[in-house]
């Protein structure tokens, strides 16, 4: 599955663990999980078909989340995971990964409570994963 190479590739990466420890999540981010962290999930995507049937590739998009407890913060993380992710070819987690490619970045509105200590940021990030199946 591509989406756990991703969080087991973003965890080895030096830059990326700096500053999340252990704090890589599947999917969503867990309730009360300490910030910054990151959530990868898949968007979409399926296996790639040539004429002659499948060709062994797939190209899913993820969806990487970057969150902060301030918006810097969640910068900083984002430009990790983009130095790791972004033009990686390899292996991933024993997937043969030909290309990486970061395909869109947006800055998401402020989330939280009623008080700045309580404020969430997040930076969303797309990448297009290429991968044998």
């Amino acid at each position: 599955m591509i989406e756990a190479a991703v969080i087991a590739h973003l965890l080895a990466d030096a830059g990326v663990e700096a500053l999340v420890e252990d704090r890589v999540f599947p999917v969503s981010l867990p309730q009360g999980a300490r910030l910054p962290s990151v959530v990868v999930a898949r968007v979409d995507g399926a296996p790639l078909l040539a004429d002659d049937g499948p060709s062994g590739l797939s190209n899913p998009r993820l969806q990487i989340d970057c969150w902060g407890s301030s918006y810097a913060s969640a910068k900083a993380l984002a430009r990790a995971v983009t130095s790791s992710l972004n033009a990686y070819s390899g292996d991933m987690a024993g997937l043969d990964v030909p290309h990486v490619e970061l395909e869109a970045e947006r800055d998401m509105p402020r989330e939280g409570g009623s008080n700045q200590s309580e404020y969430r940021y997040r930076v969303s990030l797309d990448f297009l994963v290429w991968h044998t199946n």
